[in-house]
């Protein structure tokens, strides 16, 4: 089995390209669940693996490297079809290729009977779900009504290790307190960078305020941070200070268009210069402060540190 055509093809290419057929089908079956395990936890951390679909006539979709190929296209409804799969339930032809293929995923003696259940199954069942649904979390939010499924793909992405996301969440009704929370209880903690916007949605002020400091708190690795177009109250700019002035990775912060009081800027910038971190034995903190902005409500920062 070892020296099976496919096998022995996955040794000398870059990446494996999946095609996903309208049902999902391509997932249900033995060999294409082999396919994934190989590709999605193979050895080689450099190995590719993207998703197809057909978008309409003569066109088609992908999710490649983590990001969906053209914007808003990948069809939720596929997605929401995966997310309900099991790769322990695949289906063989034959039945001795069931066998070999669970046994090498569970490492489990190839005459022995196969195991039914087995962490490597949960594992890959979580990574093959989370390539899916990280890259169009923000349009799961936005378009599912379901608030099961909702709450399921927020699951996935909490058990998923992605090192950066855009969250755009700008005149999204169904955004409010609630989502945001469960949303910051999803974030994993591998993210190295986050952009968040939230315009338009139904949160609440108090929790515009609260967003970055409840964020920047459960993503210790975090390095880049942008939280965009939103209008903060200088209570709001001191839960940043406070968070900020403590945090050991953050590099980058970018409130891009964003209102900011005059107070509310000054504790966020003496908290930037306050942050040990920021400042190593040979150099100088350098502070940059771009897009200041008088008006009438207050100022327009884009603060970047580094």
């Amino acid at each position: 089995m070892k020296t099976n055509p496919f096998l022995r093809a996955m040794k000398i290419v870059d990446g494996t390209v999946s095609i996903l057929d309208s049902n999902c089908v391509v997932y249900s079956r033995i060999w294409c669940v082999y396919e994934l395990y190989k590709s999605l936890m193979g050895q080689n951390e450099k190995y590719k693996f993207d998703i197809y679909t057909d978008f309409s006539l003569n066109s088609a979709v992908g999710i490649t490297h983590g990001s969906q190929g053209k914007k808003g296209s990948f069809p939720l409804d596929r997605i929401l079809k995966v997310i309900d799969i099991d790769v322990v339930k695949a289906k063989a032809t034959e039945l001795k290729d069931a066998k070999f293929i669970k046994n090498d995923i569970t490492g489990n003696g190839k005459d022995a009977e196969p195991l039914e259940s087995h962490p490597k199954y949960d594992e890959l069942n979580t990574i093959l779900k989370s390539k899916f649904v990280t890259p169009v979390l923000h349009r799961i939010i936005h378009e599912v009504k379901d608030k099961t499924k909702v709450q399921l793909c927020l699951e996935i992405f909490k058990n998923s290790s992605p090192r950066s996301i855009d969250l755009d969440f700008e005149n999204c009704s169904r955004f409010n307190d609630d989502i945001a929370k469960r949303l910051v209880d999803s974030l994993p903690s591998t993210l190295e960078r986050l952009w968040f916007s939230s315009t338009g949605s139904a949160v609440t002020q108090d929790m515009i305020d609260s967003l970055p400091r409840m964020m920047l708190s459960k993503l210790p690795n975090l390095l880049h941070f942008g939280y965009s177009n939103i209008n903060m109250s200088d209570d709001g700019a001191s839960q940043i200070a406070a968070i900020i002035s403590t945090h050991s990775s953050l590099k980058l912060m970018q409130l891009r268009e964003s209102k900011i009081g005059e107070k509310g800027a000054n504790k966020i910038l003496d908290a930037i210069k306050v942050n040990k971190s920021m400042v190593k034995s040979d150099t100088r903190l350098k502070l940059e402060l771009h897009k200041l902005i008088k008006s009438d409500t207050g100022f327009k920062y884009v603060v970047v540190y580094k």
